[in-house]
């Protein structure tokens, strides 16, 4: 009798500690949840202020950390009076660029004037030569007339053919054409185009001061809570050094890594059983929603012994049953 009670206890307990798996698969250890985020700024600068404790839960935006923004409010301050500047520049250039473009465009006015008036006085001298031309046949007029008349034409065409090459280089603020190259208004904007860019200029690096400005508000990302403050108020940092970490993870999400003997058997939306450690705990059902594609090393956390590792494939199980862990917290999966 007392062998067999042993016997039956020896049972039990295997069973026990087994966590129900006698006859099948043994529970694997998974965990929580567990995503890690680094809070880091991206410009250097001194902690001004740390405004939240370790472990304790925020939100998606709230502020976690302010760095010292003096000297990019002055940086700002000072862009601020060289863009007011710049734009007393363009209106006062404006004004003078309006004034030299119509002057300009006066004197090609003045060129077009002068070169209809020497067309009119060619078209009259061609004329005139052949009046002279006629008559000089019937012995009317004089040949030093005819000479004249002569030089004269061909000064004025001479004059003509100078419009002619003017206009088709574009020459004079005229086209071949006869019309101005440019209206008005744009000739002005021309003109005025390098201090508008230098505008811009300053708008652009007033604009990356206030990014900066931003980013030196450290905010949460995502919902979490603050698992380590790594620098204080008061210290210098540079870019990128991590001065908050915030662990956070999807809620019911288990991770972990399936005994290689049935990793081929399991697919997304396969259900497996999660329970939490401890006696007489009730199993909860899980659903698979992610799945590694090959067999990795498991977490050192999840082996039997530290010398004996385990391999596997990794999964994530998604279940509403397990609210109110931590993430990271371990728990038995029974395939």
């Amino acid at each position: 009798m007392p062998g067999f009670l042993v016997l039956i206890a020896a049972g039990a307990g295997f069973i026990v500690l087994s966590h129900g798996a006698a006859f099948g698969t043994l529970p694997v250890t998974g965990f929580l949840e567990s995503v890690t985020r680094a809070i880091s700024p991206t410009t250097a600068g001194r902690i001004k202020d740390v405004s939240v404790t370790l472990g304790q839960e925020v939100k998606a935006g709230d502020v976690l950390a302010q760095l010292d923004t003096r000297q990019l409010e002055a940086k700002k301050d000072e862009l601020t009076a060289s863009l007011a500047k710049a734009q007393a520049q363009l209106e006062a250039q404006r004004g003078i660029q309006d004034l030299q473009v119509m002057r300009a465009e006066l004197w090609a006015l003045r060129f077009r004037a002068e070169e209809q008036s020497a067309r009119a006085e060619l078209e009259a001298l061609k004329q005139e030569m052949q009046t002279l031309d006629s008559l000089s046949g019937e012995h009317l007029v004089s040949a030093i007339q005819v000479v004249e008349t002569l030089r004269k034409k061909q000064s004025v065409n001479a004059r003509v053919q100078m419009y002619d090459e003017a206009s088709a280089r574009g020459q004079a603020g005229l086209s071949k054409w006869g019309g101005f190259k440019l209206s008005h208004s744009r000739a002005v904007a021309e003109r005025l185009a390098p201090y508008e860019l230098s505008m811009r200029s300053i708008e652009a690096e007033i604009h990356q001061v206030e990014i900066s400005i931003e980013d030196a508000t450290l905010k949460a990302p995502t919902d979490g809570r603050i698992a380590a403050i790594l620098h204080r108020s008061g210290e210098v940092i540079t870019v990128g050094v991590e001065v908050i970490t915030l662990v956070t993870g999807r809620p019911g999400a288990v991770v972990v890594t399936a005994p290689e003997k049935i990793a081929s058997t399991l697919g997304l939306g396969s259900r497996l059983r999660v329970r939490r450690p401890g006696f007489f705990r009730q199993p909860v059902e899980g659903v698979v929603i992610e799945l590694s594609p090959s067999i990795d090393q498991a977490p050192l956390r999840a082996w039997a012994s530290p010398s004996a590792p385990m391999w596997g494939r990794r999964l994530v199980i998604q279940t509403t049953a397990l609210a109110g862990m931590l993430p990271g917290e371990a728990v038995y999966v029974q395939f």
